[in-house]
Formats: structure tokens, C-alpha cells, sequence
């Protein structure tokens, strides 16, 4: 539509809103859909303009659209506050506040299944059955990015249900990326036979590859390698790292930062392989690519920073014990201590900094360093008792037999420390 005839539709509105008397029933519907319609703008207009905005800012915006469209009565239970839901569920979410967004979402799956019961029109009903979809996967992305799995997997199924009617032969991009999304929850469950079917599906579904679906490509690629790698087939993930490497030349060309997640997280898995294949400097090669990438574009703190400070600390002092160099292997527990210390900052990664602080533990072991190892003994403390405290929650007699047990084998260790070090 031109914006002269958006101008005189505007006219004509305002018009008829001042000829109908404020107690007609077309007043109040024309003030509803006006109302309805100034919320969706809000929106829209926010979510263009996010990267402009604090998560605070959007949500208030979202607050305000709410209690606008509270204020109709047909705006309580229709498409636009589910709009509205799924966007403070979305900042929520990425505030942290999960118990919030997840409330938001559960009210919207509510409304949407009212709806359908009401509605008798098929092609409605099709089009609440693709939004309540949407909601299911929404649900699902934020139980799996909290650790609930099962439940992540539950909803996105949910999600891949629905679109198996709407889509048997499998060709809609989102059908597919709901395939995907269902691998990569069975991938964390380590489901690998299962989610191997389904990413190489995927990938035979996205060939031969377009721009508006590059990105879920490049990532399934990295999925795939990732299983290579667990497996132990390091010849092949490779191969696969290579494909990504020049799948993202080819696709980020006029978008240099779009890629970038997948670039890093390839460069990662390139270096663990490298690892296993005992290739240490190849390795740290790919630590600095990955430390030095997310520095420039995603902070000091990042932790793919830690990530990259992991592969050269690993490569380094690998490195040093195979040539005797101490100061190789000083540099690379220098790059150890670095990623544990990042690693502190992420709390949902904390069974990763236990498994890393055993090892940087058996290091100042095995150098002697005494000072250092009985620090790091009292973080790993510090830790299990957290670990503790979270798996035993509705446990609690559970928990202090738990944490003496852990308190004794610990002080037990640093004692045998002691008398190794004879102090």
C-alpha cells in the first residue's frame, strides 16, 4: 500500500470513529482493533530497533503493550497477547528470569488451545495450530538451555507433531529446523545414534544450500563433526571442519559477523581433535584463533575466551612435557588458570569447572606447586558442596552425610599432599 493511501485510510478511520456515537458497538470495535493494532506496531518496532535497547528497556515496552491490550476484553485472549507473551518470555529468558517466561508461555499454550476448540474454520484453526507450535518450541529452547532436557525434548516433539500434519513431505524450513532443534536436545541427552539420523536428514533436506538457510546448515554440519568426534572417527570431523570452514566463506560474504558463533565453536572442536591426535601445536594454533575471535567481537570475559585459553593451556603444557620445557608448561598452566577463572563466572558450567579443577589440581601435583594446589583443592571444595546443595535439594539429611563424606576425602588428599611436600 502507498503511504498516501495509508494517509487517507487514516482519514476515513478517524472519521468514522468521530461520526459513531462512544456507546456503539462499532466504536468500541473499531477502538478495540486500533488498540490491537497500536500494540502489534509497538512491537515490531521494538524488536527492529533491539540492538539499540537494554533487555530492561524492551521489557517495559513489552509491560506497557500488555496492560494496553488488557484494557480491551477481546485483547486478553487473542493472537495479540499471545504476541505480546512470547515477547517478554523471549527477554526474559535472555534476562535469566526463566520461571517468568516460562509462566508467560504456559498462558499463551493456554489461550491458543481455547482457541482452537472455538474455532471451527479450518484455516484458522491451522493457522492457531502453526502459533501454538511456535509457543511449544519457544518452551522447549528455554527447558533444554536450563538443563531439563527431558522436558526440552517433550515440547519440541510437541512442536514437530503439529507440523507433520501441516507438512507430511517435510519441506517448510521451520518443519525442518524442528527436526534439528530435536537432534540437538537428543545430541545433550547423548542420544547419538538417534541425532545423527536426524542431522544428516537435515542436511539432505538443505541441499543443495541457500543463504535464508545457511545457518542451520553450517550448524548441523558442526553437529555432525561434534559426533565424529565423540565417536573417535577424528579423520572424518576434520573433513567435516574443513566443509564448514569453506561453507562459511561462501555464505558470509556482506555479513561478516553473522557466521561468527558457528566460525569459533568450529575452530574449538578442530582443536580438541587436534588434541586427542596429540597435535599440540596445531591445537594452540586453534586456541588463539578461537581466544583471539571472541575477544575482538565478544568481550575480554566471554566464555569462548575461556574456551580458547583452554586449548592453549592444554597445548602448551602437553607440549612442555614432551619436550621437558618448563617454561612451556608454565605458559600453558598460566592459560589453564585463566580459563578456570572465566569458567567461575558461567554458574550453569559448573560440573565443567569441577572436571577442570581436578585437572589443573593433578598439574600443581605433578609440578609441585603446593601454594597453588591447596587453593584450588578449597575452590573444588567450594564447588561440590554447591553440586551438593543442588542435586539433594529435597534431601536435606542426605546432604550433610554427603558434604562429610566429600570434606573428609578432601582433607584426607591434602594431607597426603603434606607429608608428599613435607610440610
Amino acid at each position: 500500500m502507498e503511504f498516501g493511501s495509508l494517509d487517507q485510510a487514516e482519514e476515513i478511520y478517524q472519521q468514522i470513529i468521530e461520526e459513531t456515537e462512544e456507546n456503539d458497538e462499532k466504536y468500541i470495535y473499531l477502538k478495540v482493533i486500533e488498540i490491537e493494532i497500536k500494540a502489534e506496531s509497538i512491537l515490531k518496532i521494538t524488536k527492529i530497533n533491539q540492538e539499540n535497547q537494554t533487555y530492561e528497556d524492551m521489557l517495559v515496552v513489552g509491560e506497557e503493550v500488555e496492560q494496553l491490550l488488557q484494557s480491551t476484553g477481546s485483547g486478553q485472549n487473542g493472537m495479540e497477547i499471545i504476541n505480546c507473551f512470547q515477547f517478554l518470555a523471549e527477554i526474559l529468558e535472555k534476562m535469566g528470569d526463566y520461571f517468568q517466561a516460562l509462566e508467560k508461555l504456559n498462558y499463551c499454550e493456554q489461550i491458543l488451545k481455547t482457541m482452537k476448540q472455538n474455532e471451527k474454520q479450518e484455516k484458522k484453526q491451522r493457522k492457531i495450530d502453526i502459533k501454538l507450535s511456535n509457543v511449544y518450541e519457544q518452551l522447549g529452547t528455554i527447558y533444554n538451555n536450563i538443563y531439563d532436557q527431558e522436558k526440552g525434548l517433550y515440547y519440541i516433539q510437541k512442536a514437530k507433531c503439529i507440523w507433520e500434519k501441516i507438512d507430511p513431505e517435510i519441506q517448510n524450513l521451520y518443519h525442518i529446523n524442528l527436526v534439528f532443534q530435536s537432534g540437538i536436545v537428543q545430541f545433550q541427552l547423548g542420544n547419538y545414534e538417534n541425532c545423527l539420523k536426524n542431522f544428516n536428514f537435515v542436511k539432505e533436506k538443505l541441499e543443495p544450500v541457500g543463504q535464508e538457510c545457511a545457518e542451520i546448515y553450517l550448524k548441523n554440519l558442526f553437529y555432525i563433526a561434534q559426533i565424529q568426534q565423540i565417536q573417535g572417527d577424528f579423520s572424518k570431523a576434520l573433513n567435516f571442519c574443513t566443509q564448514i570452514y569453506q561453507e562459511i566463506e561462501k555464505f558470509r560474504v556482506g555479513n561478516e559477523l553473522k557466521f561468527l558463533p558457528v566460525s569459533i565453536r568450529v575452530f574449538y572442536l578442530e582443536g580438541i581433535i587436534r588434541l586427542n591426535n596429540k597435535e599440540y601445536d596445531e591445537a594452540v594454533e586453534c586456541g588463539y584463533r578461537v581466544k583471539d575471535s571472541a575477544i575482538e567481537f565478544l568481550g575480554f570475559e566471554d566464555e569462548y575466551v575461556g574456551d580458547g585459553n583452554y586449548l592453549i593451556g592444554e597445548g602448551l603444557y602437553q607440549q612442555g612435557v614432551l619436550m621437558q620445557n618448563q617454561e612451556l608448561k608454565n605458559e600453558g598452566i598460566q592459560s589453564y588458570r585463566e580459563y578456570i577463572r572465566i569458567l567461575e563466572k558461567y554458574p550453569q558450567k559448573i560440573k565443567e569447572l569441577e572436571k577442570n579443577l581436578l585437572k589443573i589440581i593433578q598439574i600443581f601435583d605433578n609440578e609441585g606447586y603446593y601454594d597453588e594446589l591447596i587453593k584450588y583443592v578449597e575452590k573444588l571444595r567450594k564447588i561440590r558442596i554447591q553440586l551438593i546443595e543442588e542435586n539433594f535439594s529435597e534431601q536435606k539429611d542426605k546432604i550433610s552425610n554427603l558434604k562429610q563424606e566429600m570434606n573428609q576425602k578432601l582433607d584426607a588428599y591434602i594431607n597426603t599432599i603434606k607429608k608428599k611436600f613435607n610440610v
